[in-house]
């Protein structure tokens, strides 16, 4: 009789941790595939698209990192997210894109911004625009 109490606690344990939240798989994503320019005051503000797709059933973006690097007027994107997704179930196909910000403080001048995508050179400050930030 110990052995079938045994069976049937490990059976709900089971069953708990499965409706309870299974934690998923993390992934990581580092590849940029776009990127937006804006200014605010001395600042050169990058907006960062990752290349990531998320399924508004299965994916949990958990955090998102963005840097900008400079070196001889060239400016360096890098970033991270990372994601959590449901290791069982039918997923929705809707896409959810992942976005992070970062800015650096820079003079005025002409910069090549590199790591998102294609290479464009970008003036700081840019000039006022009444559009919306597009991506590249």
């Amino acid at each position: 009789m110990g052995a079938r109490v045994g069976v049937a606690v490990a059976i709900a344990s089971l069953l708990l941790l499965g409706t309870a939240g299974c934690p998923g798989v993390e992934n990581t994503i580092t590849e940029l595939e776009g990127a937006c320019v804006t200014t605010e005051d001395d600042n050169l503000v990058v907006h960062a698209r990752f290349n990531a797709c998320l399924s508004s059933s299965c994916d949990t973006l958990e955090s998102t990192r963005c840097e900008l690097g400079l070196e001889d007027g060239v400016i360096t994107v890098t970033g991270e997210a990372v994601v959590r997704s449901k290791k069982f179930g039918a997923c929705t196909a809707d896409c959810g894109l992942v976005d992070a910000s970062c800015s650096l403080e820079l003079p005025p001048g002409e910069y090549m911004i590199r790591g998102a995508g294609e290479d464009i050179v970008a003036m700081h400050p840019l000039e006022e625009s009444a559009g919306a930030c597009e991506f590249f």
